[in-house]
């Protein structure tokens, strides 16, 4: 492993999202517990044979530590990019490319953060409801020159376009309509200075996302659908807690052959 780097995912106000809503740096988490969390991942790495190219990993840390929740043999997606290069000055697609046609990267084992001193808060601005998008364009202007003059809020970004159906924070598995980067001399600070764009960007949302009637919600994703979406995401934060109880590893892997789901759940499971 040349280089491996810690962020915390951060929880915002939107209800009771178990999707996370926001990413941290630096991590809150003490240096020990910030190397036993690097360990983790890196055993559970070298457990699927995952030994080229950038990594994304997912883990929640309990009072038995760190148990892994997801792994992707790719680049972290969202604001992960992006905070790499703020704090490091590191590009994470140039890295993956240079790993992949087997030029040295050697030199990022001596990789620090570029302004010790800083610190950097992302989120995101989620949908307070399900339909669908309009007006965003203007929005985003009205909000970005809102921003315009503070240095510290250093990019409003948007992530869906009008004509986007979108679901509620509180239907089903939420959509992200902005992404929002600052930063601050402290971690408080650079939340607060985030958490001024994004009270400022959720009081005004609503405007941009038009209510589906009845008949388009049937349509375009049924009641049924959402309500299932709530219930899996409640199962899945309830196996989380049986799982960290009995001092087991989760893994959560969306596609392939369920046999070959399995072979590295138990792969990982003995760790």
């Amino acid at each position: 492993v040349v280089f491996c780097s810690v962020m915390e995912a951060a929880k915002q106000s939107w209800g009771q999202c178990f999707q996370g809503t926001g990413r941290s740096f630096p991590c809150g988490y003490n240096a020990l517990v910030q190397a036993s969390i690097a360990s983790h991942c890196i055993a559970a790495a070298r457990a699927l044979g995952l030994t080229t190219g950038v990594l994304d990993m997912d883990v929640r840390h309990s009072q038995f530590g760190p148990r892994i929740l997801e792994v992707n043999a790719r680049m972290g997606g969202g604001s992960v990019a992006p905070m790499h290069d703020l704090v490091y000055n590191l590009d994470l697609v140039e890295v993956h490319l240079k790993t992949l046609l087997g030029v040295s990267v050697a030199h990022l084992a001596h990789c620090q953060p570029k302004d010790p001193t800083m610190c950097y808060e992302a989120g995101w601005v989620m949908s307070p409801h399900s339909g669908e998008i309009q007006g965003m364009d203007s929005f985003m202007e009205e909000l970005q020159a809102t921003f315009a003059a503070q240095p510290d809020v250093i990019s409003i970004t948007k992530l869906l376009d009008d004509g986007a159906q979108v679901v509620g924070y509180n239907e089903g598995l939420h959509s992200c309509l902005i992404q929002v980067v600052a930063r601050g001399p402290s971690k408080d600070v650079a939340g607060q200075n985030l958490g001024t764009v994004l009270r400022t960007a959720e009081d005004r949302i609503t405007q941009v996302v038009v209510p589906r009637s009845e008949d388009q919600s049937e349509s375009v994703q049924p009641v049924a659908s959402r309500t299932t979406s709530a219930v899996a995401l409640t199962g899945i934060a309830a196996l989380i807690s049986v799982m960290e109880k009995e001092q087991r590893t989760v893994l959560v892997i969306g596609t392939g052959p369920r046999a070959r789901n399995i072979d590295l759940f138990l792969k990982l499971s003995a760790l």
